[in-house]
């Protein structure tokens, strides 16, 4: 019953949102932890889809992270599991990303600041499936139209070395290098833009570019 008490008092919607989070928030992080480094401290709790250290303006760590696991169990067993053991030297603080919930599953990363509402509070907007639910309606329509789908990269590429070609057409929010099982890169990224514009313009401006050696192809990211 020990998990129970952490959820208390906050009615059954806002325990259903939870029980979807499949993304955690890491706190306390060394400035010296790149996102592999916590790849792969928090595969201990399960498979890890990507985890994503966040960086300031100059590409330095701010010292926390989001890391999303293939399901809500995961989370919640990378919260009971691995709350303050030491990565890095420093005892690791580990909550579900409520921002999940409040933004219907866009995760603390589409917003530029982590959660405020620390441990063991509702999810924003009071919690409530319903409360969720509207704003992942809200939400859903927009996100798609900031991300392009590219393919056809040399294995070689980096994510820093396409967010730097790509950021020719806009600013660029985060780039995600889909890789195998062996962690070796499929050759296709996804990337999304802090505006439709900016990745508007860049499947009129990069498209079958050469990069690195070959022509990328960029499209519109379907799914």
């Amino acid at each position: 019953g020990g998990r129970m008490g952490t959820n208390m008092g906050m009615g059954t919607g806002s325990l259903q949102v939870l029980n979807t989070i499949t993304s955690v928030y890491v706190g306390n992080l060394p400035f010296s932890v790149a996102w592999q480094d916590l790849k792969d401290h928090m595969r201990q709790a399960g498979e890890v889809l990507h985890a994503d250290v966040v960086l300031d303006n100059e590409g330095r760590s701010k010292g926390f992270g989001i890391v999303e696991y293939a399901t809500p169990q995961q989370a919640q067993a990378a919260c009971a599991l691995l709350q303050e053991k030491p990565l890095g030297g420093r005892p690791l603080l580990i909550h579900l990303d409520r921002q999940a919930a409040a933004n219907g599953g866009a995760g603390t990363l589409a917003t530029p600041f982590p959660t405020a509402n620390g441990r063991g509070a509702p999810p924003m907007g009071g919690g409530g499936g319903g409360g969720a639910g509207g704003m992942m309606g809200r939400n859903r329509p927009d996100d798609p139209s900031r991300r392009v789908y590219v393919s056809n990269l040399a294995w070689s590429v980096a994510w820093q070395d396409l967010k730097d070609f790509m950021r020719e057409a806009g600013d660029v929010a985060f780039v995600d290098i889909m890789q195998g099982p062996d962690g070796r890169s499929k050759g296709c990224a996804i990337v999304e833009y802090a505006t439709a514009g900016g990745a508007q313009a860049a499947i009129n401006s990069l498209n079958d570019l050469d990069f690195q050696g070959r022509s990328i192809h960029i499209r519109e990211d379907r799914e």
